[in-house]
C-alpha cells in the first residue's frame, strides 16, 4: 500500500510540472560571486497558483538539477530551496487589494508565486569558462524526476508545453556576479490598452549590460522551441502594427496587445568588461493578456464579448455551451486543475454543446484552438 501511494504522488506531482499541463510560467538563473573560484547558482521558478496547496507542497519538496560545464567536464550541482524567499505570490498590478487565484482558486484574477532554489559550486579550473545549465530537470525524494514544463495554452510557440530551460556563462578569468532582474514580471495586461515591462537590470559589478530577446529553449531536445507564424524571438507578443518597442540597453518592453495571450518571452542578459564578454544569464517570463480597461477591473465577459464567443453557463452542471460567431476554433479541450485532459472535442458549427455530466464538480480550463488562435477560459461545474 505504501508503494502504491508514493507512485500516485509522483504521478501527480510528473502531471502538476510536467510539460503535460505545467503551472510553470517563467524562470531565471543567475551566479552570485562569493570568494576565489567560488559562486553561488540561484535558479528562480515562477507558477501559477491553480495547483493550490499541493503544488505549493511540491515545490517546497524538490530540489532542481543544475549543470555546471566547460568544454571536457560536466557535474551535477543540486539546488536546494530557500524556505524564506518561496511560495511567495506575486501582487497583482493594482493598488487595491484583489483576491487572486493565490488566495481562492476560484478567483478570475491570475496570481503568481516564485520559488528559489540556490547551491554554491567551486570552478575546478579558473582558466575556463563555465555554463551553468538548468534542464528543466526537478529531482524529489522518491520516484522519477518531474520536469518544469511550459504551460499547454502558450498562444505564441508551436510546441506548447515543452520543458523550460535556462542557462548562465561565467569566465573564470573574469570573476563576478551576474547581473540582478529587481522587478518581477506583472501578472497580467489589458488587451487593446497599453503595457510595459522594465526587469529594472542592476549590475552589482559595474560592468556594461546588453539585452536581447531569444528564443526560448526546450529541455528535452536542447533546442530552441519553434514558433507559430508570425511571432518570433525579438517580435513574441501578439500587437498593433509598431507596436512593440524593446531596449537592448534596459530589457525595457512597451506594448500595443491586440489580441488575448500566453506568451513566452526569453531575456539573455550579457556582461562585458573593458569591451570582453565574461557572462550570461536568462530570464524567462509568460506575459498573460486579458480582457480589462486597466488592472484593477479584469473582465472575462467583456473579454468573451470582444471575441464574440461565449462559454456558458458558468457555473455549469451537465453542459457547457460556446457560440461562436465567426467560428474561429476547431477543437476543444477541457483540463482539470492538475492539467489532465479529461474531454475533447472536435468543433463543426459555431454552437456547440459539451456533456459534462461525468466530470467531477470543480475547476476546470477550457481551451478553443484554431489554426493560428486559442482561448482559454476557466469554468466552474458545481452541482
Amino acid at each position: 500500500m505504501k508503494r502504491i501511494i508514493i507512485c500516485t504522488l509522483c504521478l501527480l506531482f510528473t502531471s502538476l510540472l510536467s510539460s503535460y499541463g505545467s503551472h510553470v510560467i517563467g524562470g531565471r538563473i543567475g551566479y552570485t560571486h562569493l570568494s576565489d573560484s567560488t559562486y553561488k547558482v540561484t535558479l528562480v521558478i515562477y507558477t501559477d497558483c491553480t495547483g493550490g496547496s499541493l503544488l505549493l507542497s511540491y515545490m517546497q519538496g524538490m530540489s532542481p538539477n543544475v549543470w555546471a560545464s566547460t568544454d571536457t567536464v560536466k557535474r551535477l550541482v543540486p539546488l536546494t530551496i530557500d524556505t524564506a524567499l518561496s511560495g511567495v505570490p506575486l501582487m497583482p498590478p493594482c493598488a487595491q487589494p484583489l483576491v487572486d487565484q493565490c488566495t481562492s482558486l476560484t478567483s478570475l484574477i491570475p496570481g503568481f508565486r516564485k520559488y528559489v532554489y540556490s547551491a554554491n559550486f567551486t570552478l575546478l579550473s579558473a582558466a575556463k569558462n563555465w555554463r551553468f545549465l538548468y534542464d528543466g530537470t526537478n529531482a524529489v525524494p522518491s520516484g522519477p524526476p518531474p520536469y518544469s514544463g511550459r504551460s499547454l495554452q502558450v498562444t505564441n510557440l508551436l510546441m506548447s508545453g515543452s520543458i523550460m530551460q535556462l542557462m548562465a556563462t561565467v569566465s573564470g578569468q573574469f570573476p563576478g556576479s551576474s547581473p540582478v532582474i529587481t522587478n518581477t514580471i506583472s501578472t497580467y495586461f489589458c488587451m487593446g490598452f497599453p503595457g510595459a515591462y522594465n526587469p529594472g537590470i542592476i549590475d552589482p559589478d559595474g560592468d556594461s549590460i546588453t539585452v536581447s530577446l531569444v528564443a526560448p529553449m526546450n529541455g528535452n531536445t536542447g533546442i530552441s522551441a519553434p514558433y507559430m507564424s508570425p511571432f518570433t524571438p525579438t517580435a513574441p507578443l501578439a500587437t498593433t502594427w509598431g507596436g512593440f518597442l524593446f531596449s537592448p540597453a534596459t530589457g525595457n518592453m512597451s506594448f500595443m496587445p491586440n489580441q488575448f495571450q500566453r506568451s513566452v518571452v526569453v531575456y539573455k542578459i550579457d556582461k562585458s568588461r573593458a569591451g570582453i564578454l565574461i557572462g550570461s544569464s536568462q530570464y524567462e517570463m509568460t506575459v498573460l493578456v486579458k480582457g480589462c480597461s486597466d488592472p484593477c477591473t479584469l473582465d472575462i465577459a467583456a473579454t468573451n464579448k470582444d471575441e464574440q464567443t461565449t462559454i456558458y453557463p458558468d457555473p455549469a452542471t451537465d453542459h457547457i455551451n460556446i457560440s461562436s460567431a465567426t467560428f474561429d476554433y476547431s477543437s476543444v479541450t477541457i483540463s482539470n486543475a492538475l492539467g489532465q485532459v479529461v474531454l475533447t472535442q472536435k468543433l463543426v458549427a459555431k454552437e456547440t454543446t459539451l456533456n459534462t455530466s461525468n466530470l467531477a464538480p470543480g475547476v476546470y480550463y477550457l481551451l478553443l484552438q484554431g489554426n493560428n488562435t486559442r482561448k482559454m477560459q476557466k469554468v466552474v461545474i458545481s452541482r
